[in-house]
């Protein structure tokens, strides 16, 4: 689980770099000077990247998800050698 959630930050700051882009190639403005974004539509960028990431979770939990009958065994040592952990 801890993977993920570089994954959905990500998703979460795509919208604003999508902006930045735009910013920069259709009003020729340097994203990275603060008084460019002034008057950003900052409740539809955050609110576009709210949906994308439910939508993201929504669909993680379809694909990935795993059943619950599954049972993990931490790696321990037997006779003397190291067993890996396994998911039976």
């Amino acid at each position: 689980m801890l993977r993920l959630i570089p994954f959905y930050f990500e998703i979460l700051i795509f919208p604003i770099a999508a902006y930045a882009v735009w910013l920069l190639f259709k009003h020729k403005k340097n994203p990275l000077i603060w008084y460019n974004w002034k008057g950003v539509p900052w409740l539809y960028i955050f609110s576009g990247s709210l949906v994308i990431m439910v939508l993201s979770f929504m669909i993680s939990t379809q694909f990935y998800a795993q059943d619950g009958q599954k049972n993990y065994t931490p790696a321990h040592i037997e006779n003397g050698k190291l067993v890996p952990s396994q998911v039976k």
